[in-house]
């Protein structure tokens, strides 16, 4: 007998399923069943503050926050409207013995910026080694003030004991650069340079190199204060206009098994394309040591799909 347990998003409503199935049991033909399988059981669901266009449920991430042993739920609305259209908004739900709990225990919605889309990207990992989960989230149309640049904006909220602190303890916007949407995405990178903390890998899927929007990808080194101030590498991809480098991160584990935590990148525009890029004790490798495009299939979406135009 398998017990299966489900996270998934259905039209702005986060569900929780759990079912049972039977294995290695086989029955005459014929023969009809004497008693059939139990429907699916629906858990926990929720809305959020049921507001419309809101886009709840638009990323989800899970971890332990306040390491009671339970994953807690994160969850955005990365359209919510605060009073200020497309802010967005990111809730935390704690893991409990009887599942996730009803309300949200902790809401943010960043610097609360007219189309910023607050959580555009979420994470959660810890990052300065305190055995607490910190929440990453990403506002992809971040602005500097009503009439500043658009480049976008990470911040990370510290995990405690009490769950998540009102105030971020490390925030950036990158290079600052105009329409690169910095925070398109984010991950845990795991430890790349195996120092014993966990790094943080962010996209800007729109960076901009020599007027050309290539996308560029940051890992910043975890320690004991939380993230670095200044990025330890970045990269470009094949530095392909219009590819969408960054737009998806992602930490790989260590694939081969030497100690330091691996990498990888999408640019999932046009052809499409994913690399791999190799940690070491000096951090990832300048260059990858892997890519692919698959079939090498033309189109605008084929590798990994994408989220609307970053």
């Amino acid at each position: 007998m398998r017990l299966t347990r489900q996270l998934f998003f259905v039209g702005g409503v986060i569900c929780f399923s759990m079912w049972v199935g039977l294995s290695g049991c086989r029955r005459p033909e014929n023969q009809r069943p004497a008693n059939p399988l139990p429907p699916v059981e629906l858990v926990w669901s929720t809305t959020g503050e049921n507001a419309t266009f809101s886009r709840y449920g638009s990323a989800l991430a899970t971890g332990d926050v306040n390491n009671d042993g339970f994953p807690d739920l994160l969850v955005a609305a990365n359209s919510f409207n605060t009073g200020r259209a497309d802010a967005g908004k990111v809730y935390l739900h704690l893991g409990t013995a009887s599942g996730l709990s009803e309300t949200p225990v902790w809401s943010s919605s960043g610097d609360n910026i007219e189309g910023a889309y607050f959580g555009a990207s979420l994470a959660l990992a810890d990052l300065n080694g305190d055995r607490f989960a910190d929440a990453v989230i990403g506002a992809s149309n971040y602005r500097k003030g009503e009439k500043g640049a658009f480049t976008g904006r990470v911040y990370v909220y510290p995990g405690s004991e009490k769950g998540l602190s009102d105030q971020p303890i490390w925030a950036s916007s990158g290079d600052e650069q105009t329409g690169a949407f910095f925070g398109a995405s984010v991950a845990s990178a795991g430890d790349v340079n195996g120092d014993g903390f966990t790094d943080l890998l962010v996209g800007a899927s729109g960076y901009a190199d020599k007027d050309l929007s290539v996308g560029k990808a940051y890992l910043y080194m975890g320690g004991a204060e939380g993230p670095s101030q200044k990025p330890a590498w970045t990269a470009m991809g094949d530095h392909l206009p219009g590819s969408g480098y960054g737009l998806i991160v992602k930490g790989a584990g260590d694939i081969n098994h030497d100690h330091y935590d691996d990498i990888l990148v999408a640019a999932p525009r046009l052809t499409g394309k994913v690399f791999l890029y190799q940690g070491s004790s000096r951090g990832p490798s300048e260059f990858p040591v892997w890519s692919s495009s698959g079939d090498n299939q033309g189109g605008r979406h084929s590798v990994l799909g994408s989220r609307r135009s970053m």
